[in-house]
């Protein structure tokens, strides 16, 4: 991952102009990660929910 750093030659809008776009890629990285992590914990519902099944139907027998 690269870092954003400002040099004494760099004007301020400049400086701004680089920001916005390492803005957005963080953005959307995290967007991204955000919803991995959703269809993670949905996977492990269901994982568990799979598991107490057959517990429950045995218990029940």
């Amino acid at each position: 991952m690269s870092t954003l750093s400002a040099t004494t030659t760099d004007r301020p809008d400049t400086i701004s102009a680089k920001k916005v776009p390492y803005q957005d890629v963080v953005q959307a990285h995290y967007l991204d990660l955000e919803a991995e992590i959703e269809l993670l914990l949905q996977h492990l519902q269901s994982l568990s929910q799979q598991r107490l099944e057959p517990t429950s139907q045995e218990q029940n027998d």
